[in-house]
């Protein structure tokens, strides 16, 4: 998955008529539920196309398909998250707005890894293919143009095999486990 992601970075890289100036997250996504494969690829940018890179995928080529999920709307009820949430395995779930009381800022911005999750339930819930969620996959990667002097360094990843969050801000820490949750939603405990 790695080599996946780095493949869409240098193939970003190579391309100059790209922004020099760009700073985005970009991640993939494989997985399995109910029998069905999946290899989704996102960026955090709504302005960059990344459709055109997913070409220079080696691993699965031409499987990949870009995640461009309709994130749900913040309702704040009390502190939870009403909408159109899923999980992987298509469940709807309701997210909590606050972390130990405190209400967490940029909960509504779309990373990569948001969307990858958001589009996999989404996809899976269409498909009405709810079975037994065999695996899933990600790696993230944060790309900065060759011109950008200002962009964060410190977005990295850490795990051997995947990355879930590159930073494990606030916003990802509380959503994450919640839309990677594999059980049906009334096992998960809002507080």
């Amino acid at each position: 998955m790695r080599d996946a992601v780095g493949e869409i970075y240098h193939a970003m890289q190579a391309d100059k008529k790209l922004t020099p100036d760009a700073a985005v997250m970009l991640g993939v996504l494989e997985a399995r539920i109910g029998g069905t494969e999946y290899y989704l690829a996102a960026c955090s940018s709504g302005l960059i196309d990344i459709g055109p890179y997913l070409k220079a995928i080696t691993y699965h080529k031409g499987s990949w398909q870009v995640a461009k999920p309709g994130v749900p709307t913040v309702e704040h009820n009390p502190l939870k998250w009403k909408g159109q949430w899923k999980t992987v395995k298509g469940e709807k779930v309701d997210i909590p707005l606050t972390a130990d009381g405190v209400e967490i800022p940029r909960i509504g911005q779309t990373c990569a890894a948001v969307k990858l999750l958001l589009e996999l339930g989404n996809r899976v819930a269409q498909a009405g293919k709810r079975g037994e969620v065999e695996y899933v996959r990600m790696s993230e990667q944060y790309y900065v143009g060759p011109e950008n002097t200002t962009a964060s360094r410190e977005w990295h990843g850490k795990g051997a095999t995947c990355s879930w969050t590159a930073h494990s801000c606030g916003p990802c820490n509380i959503r994450i486990p919640y839309l990677i949750c594999d059980v049906p939603s009334n096992w998960i405990e809002n507080v």
